[in-house]
């Protein structure tokens, strides 16, 4: 067997058209699909790295809230938050809601008393592409203590 590989790639001889063709067939059968696992997976890391610029935007913002919820009283949130550039939804003793528009994207922060436990208050900050109140394509849910009061 290895005579005869030897003998043929010495020889002067070139390859026929038809061999030519047989190559380039099977050549594209194989790299046809694996070029689509490649499209698949340069898609992934663009929605992968979306998700998690969206979470450290979330994150940054309950740090935020948490701060304030050590120093300042909850009836003082809005107020805060409309400085830090927040179009309030809705405001009142027990809730508050706004939303701020960096790069295109909703940034929404949801506050809720607890009427069962004082002090304590519901916290949901999302991120959408969509006006605030649809869905979420980033969020995160937390309950604080509030020690501002």
């Amino acid at each position: 067997m290895v005579p005869f590989i030897i003998k043929n790639l010495v020889s002067q001889k070139g390859l026929s058209l038809l061999e030519v063709l047989i190559s380039l067939t099977i050549l594209a059968i194989v790299i046809i699909p694996i070029s689509g696992l490649f499209i698949q997976s340069a898609k992934s890391i663009q929605v992968s790295d979306t998700i998690l610029d969206e979470t450290y935007i979330v994150q940054e913002y309950i740090e935020t809230v948490t701060y304030y919820s050590k120093t300042i009283p909850f009836d003082q949130v809005s107020a805060q938050l409309t400085a830090e550039g927040f179009t309030e939804i809705t405001s009142n003793e027990d809730t508050y809601a706004g939303y701020k528009v960096i790069d295109g994207e909703y940034i929404t922060i949801k506050l809720e008393k607890n009427e069962a436990q004082e002090g304590l208050i519901s916290l949901i900050v999302g991120v959408s592409e969509v006006y605030p109140y649809d869905r979420f394509d980033t969020y995160m849910e937390t309950i604080l203590y509030w020690e501002g009061e």
